[in-house]
C-alpha cells in the first residue's frame, strides 16, 4: 500500500509537532500545505518537502490526491473545514476542540457518517504514555475503585519554552473564535477530556475564574479552579488553572507544569509529567498497600504523545484500529468545557449538557 498522502490545513506552531511525527512514519507523508497566509505555507511546504500549496482550504479538499488532512487551524474554523473534508471523501485529524457549539460538533459527527470517513480528535494527552499507562492501572483495579481526580497546570514564562505569537493571541482571546476563555478552553480541554478517559462521565460541574491582564487590555481567565461531580458514586474531580508570568520552565514545547492524581479504595496514581519535565518523581508512580512503585523508564517525552495519536489515525484509516476520541466521545469533552464556561459566568454548578 502507498504511503497515505496528508493535506495540512493550518501551519502554525503546533502543526511542527504533527508533521515531526509523519516524518517517521513510512505509511504516509506530508503531500500539501494551506495556510491563509501565502508566505507560510510557502514556506512550511518547502520545509516539510509537500508537494502542494494552498491557501484555500476548499481547493485543497478538492485536490484528489489528498487522502487525509490534518486539520490545525483556530477553534472557530474546526466545524466548518471538517465537515467539508467529510463531504470531500478525506479522513480527518481535527484539533480540539471537535466544535465550539453542540451545534458544530453534531455538524461533524453527521458528515463523517454520512461520508464513511475516519474522524479522530487530536488530543495528545490521551496517547502519552504515563497517561495511557495510568488508564490502564485504572481499568485493572490496581488502586481499587477510583473516588477522586486532581490535576493542575501551571502554564510558566514563555521564555523556557515556545512562546504563542502575537497574531495568534488576537484569535485566543477572542471568545467568538476560541469558544471561551484561552485557558479553559486549551489547557482546560486537554485535561477535562483526561479526568473523562479516566474517570468516565461527569454529571455536574462548578467553575470560579479570575482574569490576569498579560497586556493592557487582554486578559487571560486565570486563575480558574474547576470542581465536578461523576456519575459514579462518590466520585469527583478539580482542576486547578493558574498563569505564573515570572516562572520558568524549560520545555522544549511549551513552559507548562503538569499532574495528575487519582486516588482509588486501596491506592493513589500520581502523572508527574507533561508538556516540560521539571519534576524529579518519576513519570509515573502510583501508592499501592502501603508500597510506592516509581516507573522510571516509561517514556514521558511529550513529542511521543502525537507521534502515537498520529500512528494509531493512521492505523484507523487502515482498518485496524478504533478512534480514541471519536466525534461522539469529543463532543461529550466540549459539553464538559461548554458547561463549565456556564458554571463561570453564573458562579455555581451545573449540569454537564446544560451550555451550547
Amino acid at each position: 500500500m502507498p504511503p497515505l498522502r496528508i493535506g495540512i490545513i493550518g501551519a502554525g506552531q503546533i502543526a511542527n509537532l504533527h508533521v515531526e511525527a509523519y516524518k517517521k512514519l513510512t505509511t504516509a507523508k506530508i503531500y500539501a500545505v494551506c495556510d491563509a497566509r501565502e508566505d507560510i505555507a510557502i514556506a512550511k511546504a518547502l520545509e516539510w518537502s509537500a508537494e502542494r500549496v494552498y491557501t484555500d482550504y476548499e481547493e485543497l479538499l478538492a485536490d484528489p490526491n489528498v487522502d487525509a488532512v490534518e486539520i490545525l487551524t483556530p477553534h472557530h474554523l474546526h466545524d466548518r473545514i471538517a465537515v467539508a473534508a467529510a463531504l470531500a471523501g478525506k479522513h480527518i485529524h481535527l484539533a480540539k476542540p471537535i466544535a465550539i457549539s453542540l451545534r458544530g460538533a453534531r455538524n461533524v459527527v453527521e458528515a463523517v457518517e454520512q461520508a464513511g470517513v475516519v474522524l479522530q480528535i487530536s488530543e495528545p494527552g490521551l496517547f502519552y504514555p504515563p497517561l495511557v499507562e495510568a488508564g490502564a492501572f485504572l481499568d485493572a483495579g490496581e488502586i481499587g475503585t477510583p473516588i477522586s481526580i486532581r490535576m493542575k497546570a501551571t502554564i510558566g514564562s514563555p521564555e523556557g519554552g515556545w512562546a504563542v505569537k502575537p497574531e495568534s493571541w488576537l484569535w485566543r482571546l477572542d471568545p467568538g473564535r476560541m469558544g471561551g476563555g484561552p485557558l479553559l478552553f486549551d489547557m482546560g480541554y486537554h485535561k477535562l477530556a483526561a479526568a473523562l478517559f479516566l474517570m468516565g462521565p461527569v454529571e455536574r460541574v462548578g467553575c470560579w475564574t479570575s482574569r490576569t491582564e498579560i497586556h493592557p487590555g487582554y486578559f487571560l481567565d486565570a486563575p480558574t479552579l474547576l470542581t465536578w461531580k461523576h456519575f459514579g458514586p462518590n466520585q469527583f474531580g478539580s482542576l486547578e488553572l493558574v498563569y505564573a508570568p515570572q516562572l520558568y520552565v524549560r520545555s522544549d514545547t511549551y513552559p507548562h507544569i503538569e499532574f495528575i492524581e487519582v486516588t482509588g479504595s486501596r491506592g493513589i496514581i500520581w502523572v508527574n509529567r507533561g508538556a516540560a519535565g521539571v519534576l524529579d518523581a518519576a513519570p509515573l508512580q502510583m501508592l499501592r498497600d502501603g508500597r510506592m512503585f516509581s516507573f522510571n523508564e516509561i517514556e514521558d517525552d511529550w513529542k511521543a504523545a502525537f507521534r502515537n495519536s498520529i500512528n494509531h489515525f493512521i492505523r484507523c484509516i487502515k482498518g485496524e484500529a478504533k478512534p480514541r476520541l471519536s466525534g461522539q466521545e469529543a463532543t461529550q469533552a466540549l459539553r464538559f468545557t461548554l458547561a463549565a464556561r456556564e458554571a463561570a459566568r453564573h458562579g455555581g454548578a451545573v449540569a454537564v449538557g446544560e451550555g451550547d
